[in-house]
């Protein structure tokens, strides 16, 4: 960083939408959109350690706290893509809302938060069965439904509250994570994603 120079290039498939750095920092998991497909790269060793085809549009990817389970959403299948890291493999897939944009997982590993975007929800899923559990609808008084378009999730530290970005509704939602409740609506910069 304090030369501001590139040190090195990593391989990857076509259109790197979004990264995750794994729980261990050796691995980096590139969702691929034009190949739709997750790679994931050997750090160390700068190399593609395995590749994954996962639906169209993968666009969102995360690691589940143990290790286990790396997600990926298909914003043209309406699905979240299950990998089985150890077996370097698509194991699974969850139905959702329309265009699947990003995943975050609770810090406990026991929800999975799905933003989907044209679909206008949050929508939780069980890790255990890989099914949804949970739908959450967002309004904004003055704000037209079309315009709510939940993107980015991130959870405060204390893991009580979940910021969802809603896109061009110009607002992020906190929600209380124990009640699934929205606590609050703060309006933003324009078209907020993340």
């Amino acid at each position: 960083m304090a030369t501001g120079k590139i040190v090195a290039e990593l391989p990857s498939g076509e259109d790197p939408e979004q990264f995750f750095l794994s729980r261990d920092g050796g691995t980096l998991f590139v969702a691929n959109e034009n190949d739709a497909a997750l790679t994931a790269i050997d750090l160390a060793t700068r190399t593609v350690a395995f590749q994954v085809a996962v639906g169209g549009e993968p666009e969102g990817v995360a690691q589940s706290p143990d290790g286990k389970w790396v997600v990926v959403t298909s914003e043209e299948d309406n699905v979240v893509n299950w990998i089985d890291v150890a077996a370097k493999a698509m194991v699974d897939e969850t139905p959702t809302d329309m265009r699947p944009r990003h995943v975050e997982f609770t810090a406990d590993g026991k929800q999975l938060w799905i933003a989907a975007e044209i679909g206008g929800t949050v929508q939780i899923a069980d890790p255990a069965t890989r099914e949804i559990v949970a739908t959450l609808n967002f309004a904004i008084p003055g704000v037209a439904a079309h315009r709510i378009l939940p993107c980015g999730i991130r959870f405060t530290p204390d893991g009580r509250t979940a910021i969802v970005a809603l896109g061009r509704a110009d607002h992020v939602a906190l929600v209380d994570v124990a009640t699934r409740k929205v606590r609050a609506y703060v309006p933003v910069g324009r078209r907020v994603w993340h």
